[in-house]
């Protein structure tokens, strides 16, 4: 038996059964969706309840649909733990300061989009490790470099609300819904 908890859908992986018809359309080039009962991933997750599943015959991926948040701060983890490589962004400012951003991003996927989710990265961490972490960093580094720390630090909210709007964009490219981008205050480098 395989129990999928409230806050969580299952994406089937199945290793057997017939060749379906893909499903993810012509604009999707990461894999294929298949129907239940196909080999594949399939299409419809698994809702939250209690399954019998043959673990030989396929695996369930459980996929958060509740809003997930994710912290570039330093020996801060979430209780799901896929923040836990992360920690806070190091920038070089246009004044030639390097501080450190620690900042926190909500996200979270739709259930009827987790198929495409792990179709394409296979689970949520390596979404955060591959994805996500290399992305946040270099727009905040990016950032960093056009402003001084002094406008760094009274910008701060000005900066939040603009990389909310972008980063909006790009999370919905990878199927994900972007909630929320939270910056700290810019701190000092450890290595000094």
């Amino acid at each position: 038996k395989v129990i999928i908890e409230v806050g969580f859908v299952g994406v089937v992986v199945s290793y057997t059964g017939a060749k379906g018809e893909d499903s993810s359309g012509n604009d999707y080039k990461h894999g294929e969706l298949v129907g239940k009962g196909y080999r594949g991933v399939w299409n419809e997750p698994l809702m939250p309840g209690k399954y019998a599943f043959n673990t030989y015959a396929g695996s369930i991926v459980k996929v958060p649909t509740t809003n997930v948040i994710l912290k570039w701060i330093s020996n801060q983890t979430g209780n799901h733990k896929y923040d836990e490589n992360l920690k806070e962004v190091s920038l070089i400012t246009k004044d030639a300061f390097e501080p450190t951003l620690p900042l926190s991003v909500v996200f979270h996927i739709d259930y009827r989009k987790a198929p495409y989710v792990i179709q394409r990265f296979g689970n949520v961490k390596m979404l955060v490790d591959q994805t996500l972490d290399p992305m946040i960093s270099a727009y905040f580094k990016n950032i960093g470099q056009t402003k001084t720390l002094i406008e760094l630090l009274q910008q701060r909210n000005e900066i939040q609300s603009q990389s909310a709007k972008e980063m909006r964009e790009r999370f919905n490219h990878y199927n994900l819904e972007l909630e929320e981008v939270l910056i700290g205050t810019p701190g000092s480098s450890n290595s000094d």
